[in-house]
């Protein structure tokens, strides 16, 4: 599966309607990295209440997998 593939459908989940499959999907965002942020970001101001927590979350998750020790590549993009 290429990486576009997988952000898809990453974000595909991010903005399911069944807030189980957005929560599963924000918890597991950290490994998406940079490549996801610039999808996310306008999601945090979505409509949907859900959608936008979830959106927010995976953000966060995001910068804190790459802040994580010995995550220097990470930590750089």
């Amino acid at each position: 599966m290429t990486q576009e593939t997988e952000l898809t459908q990453f974000l595909a989940r991010i903005q399911s309607s069944d807030a189980g499959v957005r929560y599963a999907a924000w918890r597991a965002a950290g490994p998406m990295g940079a490549a996801a942020i610039p999808a996310l970001a306008p999601l945090i101001v979505a409509p949907d209440k859900g959608v936008a927590k979830a959106a927010k979350g995976a953000l966060e998750t995001i910068v804190h997998y790459a802040a994580r020790p010995g995550a220097n590549r990470e930590a750089q993009a």
